[in-house]
Order: C-alpha cells, then structure tokens, then sequence
C-alpha cells in the first residue's frame, strides 16, 4: 500500500513537471516595459526533450575527463568550462519557464543566467589561467549569446525544433563560434604544429563562418533574398572572406590534404549519384517515401563512412564539414525557393519529409550528417581515438535505427508501453550492432576482447532503449547517447 502510494505521488510529480514545461506552448517575445515574456513551441506529436539539452555538454565534458592530456592548450581547455556554463544555461532557462508565479519571465533569466555566467567565469580563470576580464568578458556574451539565441532559433523557425533539439543545435552553434574564433587566432600566433586534421579544421571553420556569415546577412535583410541579390552575397563572401582567409593561413603548407586519394574521393561520388538517383526516382514516381525507403539513406551513410573512418580519417573529417556546409546552404536556397535549384530541392523534400519535419526546415538529413560526423567533430584524439568512439554515431543510427525500424515495421508485433515501437525493433537494434562490432573486431579494426565488448554492449543496450522510448530526433539524440556511454567507459 505504502509502495503504490509512493508510486502514484511521483507519477503526479513527473506529470506536473511535464505539463510546467508543456504549458509554455509557443514561442513569443514581446518587449513591455523591459520585460520579455517567453514560451516555448513544439512539435506535434513530441515532448519537449528537455534531457537532449544536456547530451552535447556532457559529451564534451566526459571526453575531458577521459582525455586530459588532449587540453593542452587554453582554447582547448576552455570548452569544457564553457560547456558547463551551457549546462547551466539550459537548467536556468527551465527555472524561468517553470518558475513564472513570483517573478516575470524576463528578470528570472536575467537572474540565473546571470549567476550561470559568473560560475562559468570564475571556473575559465581558473582552468585556463586567462585574464579575468577576458574570462568575464567570454563567459557572459557566450551564456547570455545561446540563452537569448535559443529563443530566437525557436521563434524563428517554429515548430522545427522541440526545445532539446534546439538547445543542442544552439549548443553546437555557440561552441563551434568561440573554437572556430579562437583556434585562428592560435593558427595566425603558431601555437602548435600543424598537420593533416589541424588544416582540415581551419578549413571546415573558415568554411562554416562563411555560410554563418551568409544566413545571418539573408536572414537579416529581407532585399538580399531575391536570386542576383542571394548569388551577389554567396560570391561576396566567398570571395571576400573564405577565399582570402584560407590564403593567408594557409599560403605556407606546402600540402592542403591527401586529396589526391582518388579511389576512395570516386568512391564517394558514386554513393553521391545513387543518393541522388534515389531521390529523382521517388520524385518521378510521385510517392511520398517510406520509413523503409528513407532507411537507404542510412546504409548510404555506412557506406561513405566507414571506408573513410578506417582508411583515410582526414580526409573524411574534411568531406564531413564540407558537405554540412554544402547542405545548408542547398536548404538556404530550398526555403528561399532559389533557382534553378528551389524548386527540385523542395520537389524531394515533399516525397521524403520525415513526420518530424513539422516546420519550414528539412532538418533530418542535416541530422544524419551531423550524427555521423559528431563523434569526428568531437573526440579529443580525433584520428587516432578509438575506432569504436569514431563510429558510436554509424552505429547507433545507420546500424541500429535502421534495423530496429526494418524489423519493427515488418515483423514487429509487440509494443513497448506508450510507445509505437516494438519490442522486436529493439532486439534488432541491438543484435545489428553487436554483429558489426564483433566483425569489426574479428578484421582487426577495433580492440577484441570479452571486456571491451561488455563495455560495448552496455552502451548499445541503453542507447536501445533510449531509440525504443523516446520522440526525439534519432539521429541527432542517438549518436551523442552512444558516444557518451562508449567514452564514459573508456
């Protein structure tokens, strides 16, 4: 009696918690006599995810913990401090949206940001031994830039995102700045040797600034939106910025990359044609695509991956950021219908648009990219990290969520509890990845041992049942839970 008692008390607990988050159901701003009233908008059909909002940091953080040594510098060092201060930004944004009774909206982000930003600047001073003012300065335009920002992403692109989506995506963007900013700064001083992937990152970044620099001029002036206006911005900044700034960092390396990997480059566009004869064929035959079919897009992910994660990782950490930078601006160009390419990328985007594309934004694959290419972007040890780390996001999404939704769709008869998915997609899930690790291990890729694979079975079991229970994006959520468990029991 005593124990469902407990029971019902904490169900209600989590109930009310849930619909104190819920009940902020749109995202306005309005400024009324300094104050700002703020409500956040989501998905039909999905929570707030208000747990992805901790995933990016936490991932940072435990690769700090198990790789220290990687932080030999203080750009390096500091990113972990700042993603504690994003850690504290999302718990203080879920304060002010649950804690309006006493106070407004407004002066409680004001509040625990504040207090967030000052946590975040006392701990860079002292991790990182930078001056005071410019761990105060950092601190507080970094928490108050992604705090603010993720409203302005939500209000901006309404019911794209689910609240855990957004902060990651706000989270990824406010690291990615402050790294990409001062890691050329460290490029221009020569702080540290160069190689392969440290050319590949000043590439990528330049290269992302440039698009940043882009949507943030279209998005701004509404007259740059028109096909000569759009295409005059893409050439001014290109030629104005990237091209130059890539010149001038890069003018004394005698080699940009091993480019010239011509087997494996030719590889690649091959995967890129069937990719594209894929989606020209569900367009002609006028059918939307199913989750099966938009499952072929994942193996296709396996393919491009894997051969370059084991064979030439540089040159796959380089493609990766290229292509995501290629991606957003082919969906700058499908949002703004800008031909001569708006109007087919809109044509493919309406036979393949995922039930989580609710809003204006074609995100999944944007996500299938950034969920592959994560643990890349993100390890410490970059190509020489464990192969397992640098897959964790191949695995949970282009083997696992791929099996789970072919075997659940087809074969499964048994549903998880207030889910739609099957307990038979789980087995699947689980089962696919532990077969390509065993491979993997049995070629020589990976370490082969009784230890490693329980490690390794632990982390794909829970990142299972996360796939099996959750609303979310899986490509954007699994990738980050498997590399946090794999890292975590490195």
């Amino acid at each position: 009696m005593v124990a469902q008692t407990i029971r019902k008390r904490a169900a209600m607990s989590a109930c009310t918690l849930r619909q104190l988050v819920n009940v902020l159901v749109v995202l306005s701003s309005t400024a009324e006599d300094g104050e700002i009233e703020v409500r956040i908008s989501v998905g039909p059909g999905a929570d707030n995810g208000v747990w992805m909002g901790f995933l990016l940091p936490l991932a940072v953080l435990v690769d700090a913990f198990k790789y220290p040594t990687a932080s030999h510098t203080n750009t390096k060092a500091s990113i972990p401090v700042l993603s504690v201060g994003l850690l504290l930004g999302v718990v203080s944004t879920l304060i002010s949206a649950i804690h309006p009774m006493q106070q407004t909206i407004g002066s409680s982000i004001n509040l625990f940001t504040f207090m967030s930003s000052c946590l975040t600047a006392i701990l860079m001073f002292e991790f990182t031994k930078t001056g005071l003012f410019i761990c105060i300065l950092m601190s507080f335009l970094i928490i108050f830039s992604s705090h603010q920002g993720l409203f302005v992403l939500l209000r901006s692109c309404p019911r794209s995102f689910t609240f855990g989506e957004a902060c990651v995506v706000m989270q990824a963007f406010i690291l990615f700045l402050y790294s990409s900013v001062a890691n050329l700064y460290v490029e221009f001083s020569k702080e540290f040797p160069n190689d392969c992937v440290d050319t590949a990152t000043v590439i990528i970044q330049v290269g992302l600034l440039g698009v940043a620099l882009i949507c943030a001029t279209v998005y701004t002036f509404m007259s740059l939106r028109s096909p000569p206006a759009f295409y005059t911005t893409v050439f001014v900044v290109s030629a104005g910025f990237v091209i130059p700034f890539l010149h001038i960092i890069l003018q004394s390396r005698n080699r940009l990359l091993y480019v010239c990997q011509i087997v494996l480059v030719v590889y690649w566009i091959v995967c890129s044609v069937v990719a594209i004869l894929a989606v020209t064929t569900q367009v002609k035959a006028g059918e939307h695509a199913s989750t099966r079919v938009r499952k072929y897009f994942h193996l296709l992910a396996l393919a491009v991956f894997i051969p370059g994660i084991l064979l030439r990782f540089c040159l796959l950490y380089l493609a990766s950021g290229v292509v995501l930078a290629l991606f957003v601006i082919l969906e700058i160009m499908r949002v703004l219908h800008m031909p001569p390419l708006g109007s087919v990328l809109n044509e493919g985007f309406t036979a393949f648009v995922d039930e989580k594309d609710c809003g204006n934004l074609a995100l999944t694959p944007l996500y299938l990219l950034v969920g592959c290419s994560l643990p890349l972007w993100l390890h410490p040890l970059g190509q020489w990290g464990p192969t397992l780390h640098l897959l964790s996001g191949l695995l949970a999404v282009g083997v696992g969520d791929t099996a789970a939704s072919v075997v659940g769709s087809r074969y499964g008869h048994y549903n998880w509890p207030d889910s739609n998915k099957t307990i038979e997609g789980t087995l699947a899930c689980i089962i696919s990845q532990l077969v390509v690790v065993m491979v993997l291990g049995i070629l020589g890729f990976m370490e082969n041992s009784l230890g490693s694979f329980l490690k390794t079975t632990i982390a794909i079991v829970g990142t299972s049942l996360v796939e099996a229970k959750t609303d979310q994006v899986d490509n954007l959520a699994l990738p980050l839970v498997t590399y946090i468990l794999l890292v975590a029991q490195s």
